[in-house]
């Protein structure tokens, strides 16, 4: 208990220097009415000191060998590696303690162009190699989920479009603008689309802000069945199988479920 506080109070004393070194690398985009020209030098310092200077990033790993590291907020923030949520987590809480106004968005790494995975991998070849290549590919961890940090507007203010921008942690850390970050992610349109709808995201109380609260704690649930379950951990596999349909009633794990 004792090292468990001490981590916490490190990560966020962490925290809070990183804090520091953002605001002096652009002391002159945080002011009180900061325009949106403004939190564009404000995000972009963010950028520069946490990925470039601190080379925050998400290497491969076993969860094997890692334990739970990847995920676990103190380890990730004192490695400056994990797992793209938690990255973009920690760099929400820097840019929090800023007062900017950044919000976290999922996007499905199956949706990237030019890649594929399962079935797809496997047409066209003889059935027995194919086999031999089905067995390869499950013997590898998925990757985890991608998750950005997005800069939103200043108040009744939108972004135009050639300003709309996202910090990505998957692999190797970059800030992406709309066009980019639409390229390597197609589902992001209908993701955008989405919160536009539910009005201002971020809002306290505000459905749409309880609902990525939500699908933040659903997804850290699904990480640690996956975590658990290449550590051959079965106990724990089930405890956190129950906590994820608890908070996801559309999970594709109930499925499976109601099978048994």
């Amino acid at each position: 208990m004792h090292c468990l506080q001490e981590s916490m109070t490190a990560a966020q004393q962490q925290l809070d220097d990183w804090a520091a070194a953002v605001r002096r690398a652009a002391p002159d985009a945080f002011t009180a009415d900061a325009s949106n020209s403004d939190r564009l030098q404000q995000f972009n310092a963010l950028y520069q000191v946490l990925c470039q200077q601190n080379k925050l990033r998400c290497d491969p790993f076993e969860w094997v060998y890692e334990g739970l590291d990847p995920l676990l907020l103190p380890a990730v923030i004192s490695k400056g590696k994990g797992i793209p949520l938690s990255l973009a987590i920690a760099a929400g809480a820097v840019a929090r303690r800023l007062g900017m106004d950044v919000q976290l968005v999922c996007a499905d790494d199956s949706q990237i162009p030019g890649t594929a995975s399962g079935p797809l991998l496997l047409q066209h070849m003889p059935p027995e190699i194919a086999a031999r290549q089905a067995g390869r590919s499950l013997a590898g961890a998925p990757p985890p989920t991608s998750w950005l940090l997005q800069l939103t507007p200043a108040a009744g203010q939108q972004w135009v479009p050639q300003d709309l921008v996202f910090l990505d942690f998957s692999h190797k850390a970059r800030l992406l603008d709309g066009v980019s970050c639409k390229q390597r992610y197609p589902i992001l349109d209908s993701i955008l689309q989405q919160q536009e709808a539910a009005g201002e995201p971020d809002a306290k109380g505000s459905a749409a802000s309880d609902s990525i609260v939500i699908r933040i704690w659903a997804d850290m649930a699904r990480t640690m069945v996956m975590a658990h379950q290449r550590r051959g951990e079965s106990d724990l596999v089930a405890h956190w199988l129950y906590q994820l349909l608890a908070l996801d009633t559309t999970a594709e794990e109930w499925g499976h479920a109601m099978q048994q």
